[in-house]
């Protein structure tokens, strides 16, 4: 099993690495893409297929040890980017998001190879209960799908800025209408708070107790980034909000989100050496 990790993970992550490679090139300068055909032509879509096929199974390696299940840091990270990776490939079939794929394939890369270079002693539970299963899936689903959202507010605010001071670069003709992308965004962040809600609820019926000692920096900071996302997500419907006062809601709530899933979680496996 140990070979099959070193082998699946290098080279999924070298896949990952040429496919952003091939989306790059089609926004170099005097690349003839158009807008409306997106990143992601056959060649780069025959690696991703590829990619996340070894992703899928480098994922099931790391999770579904001999010991039980081990959802320790970087192996979670792993389940993290083959949920983002699949979410933005399902998303991409009817809206204009392939874009995303420069930034979301290398993180898939990278987590493929920190297992590997992790020397880190990690944690088997031997069962997991079907609702424990189901409030995972929900948060790794939500956290996907609120880092896309966060990553596509980047890209909101560096076409902004390009509009505002009137440049109009190579890398800008490839990206969908301001108007469209903040659709979409807000579309992405509709989507990651139900399922953050979902894990939120789930939690509270199939955990035993959502506020004990190791669980209360989690659960409190998951609802604060719920109550933001919620926020803003009220703000846009009745009061208008976009531009730069959405983008700092969206960081602000991603912060709590990001802070509840994997810092803490940094902080006790990989500083402190505690599980």
């Amino acid at each position: 099993m140990l070979m099959n990790i070193q082998f699946l993970g290098p080279l999924g992550a070298l896949l990952y690495l040429a496919c952003t490679w091939l989306c790059i090139r089609q926004i170099m300068p005097g690349a003839t893409t158009e807008t409306s055909e997106g990143l992601l032509k056959n060649p780069a879509k025959v690696l991703l297929s590829m990619a996340l096929v070894l992703h899928s199974l480098a994922a099931i390696t790391l999770i579904n040890t001999e010991n039980g299940y081990d959802f320790s840091f970087f192996h979670v990270a792993v389940i993290f980017s083959w949920v983002m990776v699949t979410v933005l490939a399902i998303g991409c079939m009817k809206r204009p998001l392939s874009n995303l794929f420069l930034f979301v394939l290398p993180i898939a890369a990278i987590s493929l190879l920190t297992p590997s270079l992790s020397t880190t002693v990690t944690r088997n539970t031997d069962q997991i209960s079907t609702g424990v299963a189901l409030h995972i899936l929900f948060s790794l689903v939500a956290f996907s799908l609120q880092t896309l959202a966060a990553i596509q507010a980047v890209l909101v605010l560096h076409l902004m800025r390009n509009l505002k001071k009137h440049h109009f670069n190579e890398s800008l003709r490839h990206l969908p209408p301001l108007q469209s992308m903040e659709h979409f965004m807000f579309e992405i962040i509709f989507w990651g708070l139900l399922f953050l809600l979902l894990a939120i609820v789930s939690g509270f019926v199939f955990m035993e107790d959502m506020f004990a000692q190791h669980l209360a920096h989690k659960t409190i900071l998951s609802i604060s980034s719920a109550l933001f996302f919620s926020l803003l997500l009220l703000g846009r419907k009745f009061w208008g909000w976009r531009g730069r006062k959405a983008q700092r809601w969206v960081w602000s709530a991603y912060s709590f989100l990001i802070l509840a899933y994997f810092g803490s979680k940094f902080v006790l496996e990989i500083l402190l050496n505690r599980f």
